[in-house]
C-alpha cells in the first residue's frame, strides 16, 4: 500500500463528517425521460475512523464492501478499498479554475470504476440550507456524462459521493437529493426520493454562477436536457423566482440552445430566493442569495 503523510492537526475549510453524516443519492434504471424509469434512494453514511496500515480513514457504509476516504490538509479527498493495495484521489476542493485533476470515479459495488480526467471550469460559494456558505466547483464532464457536475466542499459530487466525475450510464441514472449532518438536512430537500413512472417529474439542481450574487446572474442546465426548454410547463412560465414565503417576485419563459440562461433581477431586494426553472418534463431547483 502506498502510504502518505497524513496531519491529524491539519485545518480544512469544510472536512467530510467522518460521524453521523448521510449522503442520499437517487439510484434510477432507464433514461430520465425515457419509458420505464423507475428508482429508489441509496444512503450512504460515514461511520467514524478506522486506521489501516497506521494511516486513519473514514469508514463509509453503503458500498460493498465498506469504503475508505481520508481529507488531507490540501483539500484532497483519498479512496482506498480493501480490495485495492493503493489508496486513490477522488475529490480535490482546492483546485481552481482551468485546473485539470485526474480523480478516480465509481468506488465498490459502483459501476464505472476507473481515472477520469476533468477540469475546474469556474469556482464560487454556495448557500447551504443552515446558513453555510462552502466553496462549489464545476466541473467538466461532459466527455464523460452528457452533463454538468458540481463539487461542494464537505459534501462532495452532484451526482453523489461516489461519483466525483460521473453522471450516468447505458440504462442507471444517479444524483445526490440530499446530505445530512448531525440530524440537520444541510443540502437539498429530498432525502427519500421514490419513482415509478413513465413520464416522470425529475429532481435536479440547476447551477447558479455566481452565487451569491447582486441580482446579476446566471443559470446553467445540465446539456441533456437544453432542448426540453422554451416550451414552457404547460402554458406556466418556465422560470420563477419566490421568497421564502412562496410570494412569486419574478417569471419569465426560457429560450434557449446552449443550456445557459442570464438573469438580471434588478428589483428585488437583497435576501434569500429560491429559483424555479421548468420543462415539459423535468424540474430544476436552487437557491440564491443576492446581496447588492
Amino acid at each position: 500500500m502506498m502510504m502518505f503523510t497524513l496531519n491529524l492537526n491539519a485545518q480544512v475549510a469544510y472536512p467530510i463528517p467522518h460521524s453521523n453524516a448521510s449522503w442520499g443519492q437517487f439510484l434510477g434504471t432507464g433514461w430520465v425521460f425515457g419509458p420505464g424509469f423507475s428508482g429508489n434512494t441509496h444512503f450512504f453514511t460515514s461511520e467514524g475512523y478506522a486506521t489501516i496500515d497506521s494511516v486513519q480513514y473514514i469508514l463509509i457504509q453503503g458500498t460493498s464492501p465498506n469504503s475508505y476516504i481520508r481529507q488531507d490538509s490540501t483539500g484532497k479527498v483519498w479512496f482506498y478499498s480493501p480490495n485495492d493495495s493503493t489508496e486513490k484521489l477522488t475529490y480535490d476542493f482546492n483546485a481552481g479554475p482551468g485546473d485539470t485533476v485526474m480523480v478516480w470515479n465509481g468506488w465498490e459495488g459502483i459501476a464505472l470504476q476507473g481515472y477520469v480526467e476533468i477540469v475546474v471550469m469556474n469556482v464560487d460559494t454556495v448557500l447551504l440550507n443552515n446558513g453555510e456558505t462552502r466553496r462549489r466547483l464545476y466541473i467538466n464532464t461532459y466527455d464523460h456524462s452528457g452533463g454538468l457536475t458540481t463539487w461542494i466542499e464537505g459534501i462532495g459530487s452532484s451526482w453523489g459521493l461516489p461519483y466525483p466525475a460521473f453522471a450516468e450510464i447505458i440504462d442507471h441514472n444517479s444524483w445526490l437529493t440530499c446530505f445530512t449532518h448531525n440530524d440537520t438536512i444541510k443540502f437539498g430537500d429530498v432525502c427519500n426520493l421514490v419513482l415509478s413512472t413513465k413520464n416522470i417529474q425529475s429532481y435536479h439542481a440547476a447551477q447558479l454562477y455566481p452565487n451569491p450574487n447582486n441580482g446579476i446572474f446566471n443559470i446553467q442546465l445540465p446539456k441533456r436536457h437544453r432542448s426540453q426548454f422554451g416550451a414552457g410547463f404547460g402554458g406556466e412560465p418556465d422560470l420563477i423566482v419566490q421568497n421564502i414565503h412562496g410570494q412569486i417576485l419574478y417569471q419569465r419563459d426560457v429560450e434557449t440552445t446552449n443550456g445557459s440562461v442570464e438573469v438580471a433581477l434588478n428589483n428585488i431586494p437583497n435576501g434569500l430566493y429560491t429559483i424555479t426553472v421548468r420543462s415539459d418534463d423535468s424540474i430544476y431547483n436552487a437557491k440564491l442569495l443576492i446581496n447588492k
